[in-house]
């Protein structure tokens, strides 16, 4: 009876070490992203215009469900028509809580809360403001170091220019293991 005690606690302990291993202690990701007609309700040309861009983010990972995320990205647009001409250019840099599902080893659904500076220049004119981002998305590990990242994030500014912002992105993430 001992022994077979002594078998269970030593399996059980062997599996909980082997899940834990499989949480990244460091992710990053690069991706491309996409915002679909963004709403301005400045009456500029940003209203309505498409952009395209790029995000980049690095994770860090306390354990399988919480991490720490510091999120950069930009995103540009450029019209050019009878009526108006211009260019919009949009950075953002934010960071907060990532929260993630690790069930699988394959997949890991995300979702995440981020809080930070957004600087926006449209034709000339920049102004910067504080804007909060949720959003989440989705990582399909294809080896044990890399994987493909998709996701989507809803941006809404808290001061300045008002300014709603949805965006779709696709890229690559790295992760490095815990030691």
């Amino acid at each position: 009876m001992r022994s077979t005690f002594l078998v269970l606690i030593l399996i059980l302990g062997s599996a909980a070490m082997a899940a834990a291993q499989q949480v990244p202690a460091i992710e990053v990701s690069g991706a491309y992203q996409f915002s679909p007609k963004p709403h301005s309700y400045n009456g500029d040309i940003s209203d309505g215009l498409n952009r395209h861009g790029w995000a980049a983010s690095l994770v860090r990972n306390f354990d399988d469900v919480f991490g720490l995320e510091f999120n950069t990205n930009g995103s540009y647009g450029k019209v050019n028509t009878e009526e108006t001409s211009g260019t919009a250019a949009v950075h953002g840099f934010m960071g907060g809580p990532r929260f993630s599902y690790r069930e699988k080893e394959s997949f890991a659904p995300y979702g995440r809360a981020l809080v930070g500076l957004v600087h926006r220049k449209v034709s000339g004119v920049s102004d910067s403001f504080l804007a909060a981002q949720l959003g989440g998305g989705l990582t399909l590990f294809t080896s044990s170091r890399m994987g493909l990242v998709a996701g989507g994030d809803y941006r809404r500014n808290w001061h300045g220019l008002k300014w709603d912002d949805f965006t779709v992105y696709v890229g690559i993430s790295f992760r490095k293991r815990s030691e």
